[in-house]
């Protein structure tokens, strides 16, 4: 019975171990940590004509810190009465190697995407985005100013030609 036991909490160890994020990755996505107020615009898409925004990022480790959560949400304004709402949750693909994003809009919308890290201080995730019935691939582009500070920017391709959608710059409080 002992041994069995001393088996099993063995195989369990092993298992969390395998199971984790490698350290690199984890400090990939360190940087998204914290509570961020971001000021920017949306340009004019389908979603209507372009106005200024403003968004809360709240983004914390969660289910054993091998996700980062971020929940964003837009402020409603005049310009903007119908607030974009979304949930992306941010890890790593140990097969492809690949940082990994998976979002879901208050629209129905959802996207997957792959990142393969840091290029100096900017980060890109792509894959294909999904609203309504049209899949198009979508860029988010992540650029670090500092600790305390970074420029969101995320454009689609339509017709074999990215058009950016939106930017942002975010200030961690």
């Amino acid at each position: 019975m002992k041994s069995t036991l001393a088996i099993l909490v063995c195989l369990l160890i092993a298992s969390a171990a395998l199971a984790q994020m490698p350290k690199a990755a984890r400090a990939d996505l360190q940087p998204f940590i914290g509570t961020w107020d971001c000021k920017g615009t949306e340009f004019q898409s389908a979603r209507g004509p372009e106005h200024a925004t403003r968004t809360r990022l709240v983004n914390d480790w969660v289910l054993g810190s091998e996700w980062v959560a971020i929940d964003a949400r837009e402020t409603k304004t005049k310009e903007n009465p119908n607030p974009l709402r979304v949930s992306v949750f941010l890890g790593f693909d140990k097969r492809t190697k690949k940082l990994v994003a998976a979002g879901f809009d208050k629209f129905g919308g959802y996207w997957t995407q792959e990142a393969p890290g840091w290029n100096g201080d900017t980060i890109t995730f792509e894959g294909p985005n999904h609203v309504g019935e049209e899949t198009m691939p979508l860029r988010d582009r992540f650029v670090k100013k500092s600790a305390t500070e970074f420029v969101h920017t995320y454009d689609f391709e339509m017709n074999g030609e990215w058009k950016k959608l939106g930017d942002e710059t975010c200030r961690k409080r």
